[in-house]
């Protein structure tokens, strides 16, 4: 069992933000020993050669481990949407070298070589996100062998940004594409995205893949990095809801008390106004 430890205001705060954190979601595989998609979306995902392996937080079959020559396909529309998008997800990275790149998703493949839109990390530890043929490079780079998370938001060709941990490391773009996404009926790829003659995939494992058709804020983000270190969205999803704080009109923390109106604060991010006359 997955465990979530937070305290304090900030609890509260990231509470809030993970209400809002569902919407919008039209894809989400938390690998948790299968391949469903437990977004709205339903997509149907087939197993091309991966593995259920342990996740961050040491439990077994709650992560996909993809050893270099193995992805998770799907065909669904669903993910092919307007802009803005975006894409998150936790991933333990082998080394590589040579021509070639950890891919984390690519959308499908309208051009020789550059899919719609999609993300992955070059030999060098940065990540990259694509808009048909144009890019962005981080300037920071992912360490090998340990589990880092990553966002990366597409809003326009040159309006994208990409996270690492939590910190903004958006670096700088190149190439050129069409201010939206233009995408076939080819196949989106999870861990892997073909030209036509060659095969690139993801050496390392991945965790909690999902995508949005919005831009996250950079709360949601915040909440998105820290909640799920130790808790899938699914999983904080199925919680059920508990009162977690009282605060009064000022938004201070105080006790259940009558005739004033309060602010009860809920696990599943809602609040309620509640009166109680004696």
């Amino acid at each position: 069992m997955k465990k979530l430890l937070l305290t304090g205001s900030f609890f509260l705060l990231t509470l809030s933000v993970f209400g809002q954190l569902l919407n919008g979601l039209i894809a989400h595989f938390p690998f948790d020993n299968n391949l469903d998609d437990m977004s709205p979306s339903g997509i149907v995902a087939t197993n091309a050669g991966v593995t259920f392996s342990t996740d961050r937080n040491g439990n077994a079959n709650y992560a996909i481990t993809l050893n270099g020559n193995a992805f998770v396909p799907f065909n669904d529309s669903a993910v092919k949407v307007p802009l803005p998008i975006t894409i998150a997800c936790w991933v333990n990275l082998n080394s590589i070298g040579g021509n070639t790149a950890h891919i984390i998703f690519s959308s499908d493949n309208p051009f020789a070589g550059w899919s719609a839109y999609g993300m992955h990390v070059i030999p060098s530890g940065q990540v990259v996100l694509s808009l048909g043929q144009n890019e962005l490079m981080s300037s920071a780079t992912v360490p090998n062998n340990s589990w880092h998370h990553l966002v990366g938001i597409i809003r326009g060709p040159d309006d994208m940004s990409i996270y690492l941990d939590c910190i903004d490391v958006s670096g700088s773009y190149s190439g050129t594409a069409s201010a939206t996404p233009l995408y076939t009926a080819d196949h989106s790829r999870i861990g892997s995205f073909t030209n036509g003659t060659i095969n690139y995939y993801l050496d390392g494992s991945m965790d909690d893949f999902a995508i949005w058709d919005r831009a996250l804020s950079t709360s949601e983000i915040d909440s998105l990095c820290v909640m799920t270190a130790n808790l899938s969205l699914s999983e904080l999803n199925k919680k059920p809801k508990e009162l977690v704080s009282i605060v009064d009109l000022m938004g201070r923390e105080t006790e259940n008390r009558p005739n004033t109106t309060l602010i009860y604060v809920y696990s599943d991010g809602t609040t309620e106004k509640v009166y109680r006359m004696e």
